[in-house]
């Protein structure tokens, strides 16, 4: 059964759900950012990076709607 990936996405970004990674990431996924010279490979590191990211997204939200 295929997923809305980017719809799943959204909804893991909007609720903060870091655990909702786990069901849209591969085992083996392999993540490339435009940040790190090599790919990022495993669930668990993808998982641990993207989870990073969310709480600098969510920091910036929160601080533009602050100011």
């Amino acid at each position: 059964m295929a997923i809305d990936t980017l719809a799943v996405w959204h909804q893991i970004a909007r609720d903060r759900d870091v655990a909702g990674l786990n069901g849209l990431l591969a085992d083996h996924c392999v993540f490339h950012s435009p940040v790190l010279h090599t790919p990022l490979v495993g669930k668990a590191l993808t998982t641990q990076y993207l989870a990073a990211a969310l709480q600098v997204f969510l920091m910036k939200a929160l601080s533009t709607r602050v100011n």
